[in-house]
């Protein structure tokens, strides 16, 4: 019987917090799908990887905007890699803007419910059945500006709020179905 490797998808892949996590799972042995705007960093962030030893089939990548609901939900169940089960989903693709609360347009507070609150929720609708096939675990990236109050970060403060209680409520209904959150 051969052994596949552990699968973790994460968003905001390809620099920060994500691309800092994707290296730690590399390292601990698991392949990754990496997800993120822009191809050209991602390519390059998977060329970092494989330079520093990392094997390339172990690095999948696809340039993906946690805005567009569609491209979620139909690229993301055809992944590949996630087809023997994903052991992670790691939603820590971000948009974040400072301002003042009654200079945010329309236009920013669509992009900010559409990347921080609801991108995260359709990626566990899409990765829910390869999650649920091995009782994978759900990571959904908070923020400091969560419950430390700053000006300037209500709408992005906000919007990690919601994330986080999101979080809470899940874990209730996937905890019995072996998917932790």
């Amino acid at each position: 019987m051969v052994m596949t490797k552990k699968t973790v998808l994460i968003t905001g892949g390809s620099k920060g917090i994500g691309q800092g996590t994707a290296k730690y799972c590399l390292d601990q042995g698991c392949r990754v799908v990496l997800l993120a705007r822009n191809l050209q960093t991602l390519e390059q962030t998977r060329q970092e990887f494989v330079d520093d030893g990392h094997i390339p089939d172990d690095i999948h990548i696809e340039a993906m905007d946690m805005a567009d609901a569609e491209a979620i939900m139909e690229r993301v169940p055809k992944i590949e890699m996630l087809q023997d089960g994903l052991f992670g989903l790691v939603n820590n693709a971000a948009f974040g803007m400072i301002k003042h609360v009654v200079d945010y347009t329309l236009d920013d507070m669509e992009t900010m419910w559409q990347v921080n609150m609801r991108g995260p929720m359709l990626m566990i609708q899409a990765c829910y059945p390869f999650l649920k096939q091995v009782g994978g675990s759900i990571v959904n990236v908070g923020s400091i500006a969560d419950a430390s109050y700053f000006e300037r970060y209500s709408l992005y403060g906000g919007s990690k709020a919601f994330l986080n209680s999101f979080s809470q409520h899940a874990g209730k209904e996937f905890g019995f179905e072996g998917v932790r959150i």
